[in-house]
């Protein structure tokens, strides 16, 4: 009897050891299953923030040991911003700062800031013209107001295509995506240091050209920002044909044959399409030259 009992007892044991092995093979199976089948994890990235992935590419940075010499190849296609298969392109300048990843971060912003103003863009200007019997000067002042919410607006658009730098700074090209445009021949040659376009204008149908100068600054930046400024004014002046105030005879002396007078003029307008093609400067540095063109309203 006691022997029929623990050979019972030994028989159940054994049906549970085996059933438990089948049931640890059986659970192993489906856990394998579910991994196989589960999806792939998936990257999130907070909802204020952009995917690495998705981040715009920069151009790798070109370093010029000295001085960029902006008459030489290829230094100098960074001032022929003429459309690239027509999309606006920009220059921009930036001083020498002390982190130079913020001089790519102003650069983008100065490059935005050409994009906004060739949208739109306030601008007064007040000529002075003073003269008498033996000579003349000439005096201009120039105000530019540009949408800030615009520029924000524009720095999502522009694509730096280029950026170089030297000891007292960096220089980019930059494209405006989105938007297409003429474009335009413009001849880049140079005699006596001066480029042919500021001898000789070019014309293009539907379009005012000008010519805008500015002397040497302690940065080529500023240098090339108040030559824009004055091809900018030039233009609004074209296109502000009423000039809303204007004083031929500001003041006139005389004394004996000697004369002299005061012209002023106010222009006060918005100018929408202002596009500098072309930059240009002297071999000795101290002039800088911007060639500009506007859309006819």
């Amino acid at each position: 009897m006691l022997y029929r009992i623990l050979h019972i007892c030994k028989f159940f044991l054994l049906m549970a050891i085996f059933g438990m092995m089948i049931l640890a093979c059986t659970s192993g199976s489906i856990f394998n299953n579910s991994e196989a089948n589960a999806p792939e994890p998936v990257e999130r990235t907070n909802s204020n923030q952009e995917p690495e992935n998705l981040a715009p590419k920069r151009p790798p940075i070109v370093e010029v040991s000295g001085l960029i010499d902006f008459h030489q190849s290829p230094y100098r296609n960074l001032l022929t911003t003429v459309p690239d298969k027509g999309s606006p392109t920009f220059f921009a300048a930036v001083p020498r700062m002390a982190n130079r990843e913020n001089e790519y971060r102003m650069g983008h912003m100065l490059l935005a800031r050409q994009a906004a103003m060739y949208r739109e863009a306030g601008v007064t200007a007040k000529f002075l013209t003073q003269s008498n019997n033996r000579d003349m000067g000439y005096r201009e002042q120039v105000e530019v107001d540009i949408d800030k919410s615009l520029v924000r607006s524009m720095v999502d658009k522009i694509k730096i295509t280029d950026h170089y730098q030297d000891v007292q700074g960096s220089y980019f090209s930059g494209v405006l995506k989105g938007i297409q445009i003429t474009g335009f021949k413009v001849q880049t040659e140079v005699t006596d240091t001066v480029p042919q376009w500021f001898l000789n204008p070019p014309s293009y149908e539907g379009y005012i050209v000008a010519v805008g100068t500015s002397g040497r600054h302690m940065f080529i930046a500023e240098s090339f920002l108040q030559s824009d400024r004055q091809a900018l004014a030039a233009i609004a002046k074209q296109l502000d044909i009423e000039v809303k105030q204007k004083r031929d005879d500001l003041e006139k002396e005389y004394q004996g044959s000697a004369y002299q007078q005061l012209n002023l003029q106010i222009t006060d307008t918005t100018v929408r399409g202002f596009y500098v093609i072309d930059r240009w400067v002297s071999s000795d540095g101290n002039t800088h030259y911007s060639l500009a063109v506007c859309p006819v309203k």
